[in-house]
């Protein structure tokens, strides 16, 4: 296996099977993250304004384990900071709309629509930035 990244939250994997395996360190971020996918599953939601979402392959409880799928650009991953079915009140934070702005430039219009589209299906995404959700290398 090769590491793909690492972060707080843990860290991703590549697969033989040309799937990523994200191993996460905290019990309640890995609820969290594996809750939204199973939302999306459950939605069959792979892809929404544009952006390809991975698809949760499996899961291991006890691991603490996801296996995804691996996407490409324009993607939105990483959802262990996601609400389901809460508010985002970042959204309403007109200097941290402004710092996303700045972040995207000319694509934040782009962004913004996928952040509605996710919450129009109940997720908060939150942890908003070009690694998370990206659409140019």
């Amino acid at each position: 296996m090769d590491a793909l990244g690492a972060g707080a939250d843990g860290s991703v994997w590549s697969t033989s099977r040309r799937t990523a395996l994200k191993l996460h360190r905290d019990l309640r971020r890995y609820r969290q993250e594996r809750d939204v996918y199973l939302r999306l599953k459950q939605k069959r939601l792979y892809r929404l304004a544009g952006f390809s979402i991975p698809i949760l392959l499996y899961y291991d409880d006890h691991a603490r384990v996801l296996e995804l799928s691996i996407v490409s650009r324009p993607f939105v991953l990483d959802f262990a900071d996601a609400t389901i079915g809460r508010a985002v009140p970042r959204f309403d934070d007109p200097e941290w709309v402004a710092d996303r702005r700045q972040m995207y430039g000319d694509d934040w219009p782009e962004v913004l629509l996928l952040l509605e589209a996710l919450l129009q299906y109940g997720i908060g995404y939150v942890d908003v930035h070009p690694q998370n959700i990206s659409l140019r290398p």
